[in-house]
């Protein structure tokens, strides 16, 4: 409900805007089959069209609710990942293998810019190679020192010579080489880091259609079902219990500040 709540609040902005925006992967899988929330997921996913996300953006640092917080690897210098979240400062999420990090850990939900791919499967394969190998050198630098893997922190040693802001530049230059609105195929590239299921016909997106979500009605992809299907074949089957599981938490709390629970100190 915590999670519903900045949904709600980011939805009311959007529509204020009149932005595009659209629940995706999970969040999409959720509204198809569980009519909101897959019991056992703890996170919300939304892309928006990259020209709408860039103006997102711009509009949370004048107009989130008191208490949420924009973050992005220029608000929150410790932040090491490309995807933009929307925090509540007033709660606790903390992920084990990111206990130790001094980023904001309030409950969160992910923002995805929603990206044109270029026609041509070559190209598609050439894209995203470039972006993983430039998101994980970015992403290797802040992790190096909590690794027990010799590979990753050799890795990582080897990223430090070159800024991170190079490596995230380089993955959204990368990303925008087909623009959304001329492009066939859209995708959550940045997200998906290689595409198999990521990319798709852009008419699978459209227009979004609003279906209810909680009780909410909420944007989904146009044609729901084609997305699904794409992103996860059978997607009325439920998994395996043992893989019915959320993001590995360590410390949930929503009635107390992340602040309290300095991660860094444990």
């Amino acid at each position: 409900m915590v999670e519903l709540d900045m949904l709600l609040a980011v939805d009311r902005l959007c529509s204020k805007h009149e932005l595009t925006y659209y629940l995706i992967c999970g969040s999409a899988l959720g509204a198809a089959r569980h009519h909101g929330f897959i019991p056992w997921d703890d996170d919300l996913d939304i892309g928006m069209p990259r020209q709408d996300y860039e103006r997102f953006l711009q509009l949370c640092s004048t107009e989130l609710p008191a208490g949420l917080f924009l973050q992005t690897h220029q608000t929150d210098p410790c932040w090491f990942k490309h995807v933009a979240k929307i925090r509540n400062e007033k709660t606790t999420f903390v992920r084990y293998s990111h206990r130790r990090l001094k980023y904001n850990h309030g409950v969160f939900i992910d923002i995805w810019p929603i990206d044109g791919a270029p026609s041509s499967r070559i190209l598609q394969r050439l894209q995203a190679t470039i972006i993983w190998l430039s998101l994980a050198a970015g992403q290797l630098r802040y992790e190096m020192r909590f690794s027990d893997n010799f590979f990753r922190r050799t890795l990582a040693l080897m990223s430090l010579c070159i800024p991170f802001r190079f490596w995230f530049e380089l993955a959204e230059r990368v990303a925008r080489w087909s623009t959304p609105e001329t492009a066939r195929f859209w995708g959550d590239l940045i997200g998906g880091y290689f595409y198999g299921r990521e990319v798709m016909p852009r008419e699978y997106f459209g227009t979004p259609e609003r279906v209810k979500f909680e009780g909410h009605d909420l944007p989904v992809p146009e044609q729901l079902d084609a997305y699904l299907k794409h992103k996860f074949g059978d997607y009325l089957a439920l998994p395996p219990v043992e893989q019915r599981v959320g993001h590995g938490a360590c410390v949930i709390d929503l009635e107390n500040s992340y602040l309290n629970y300095p991660p860094w100190t444990s």
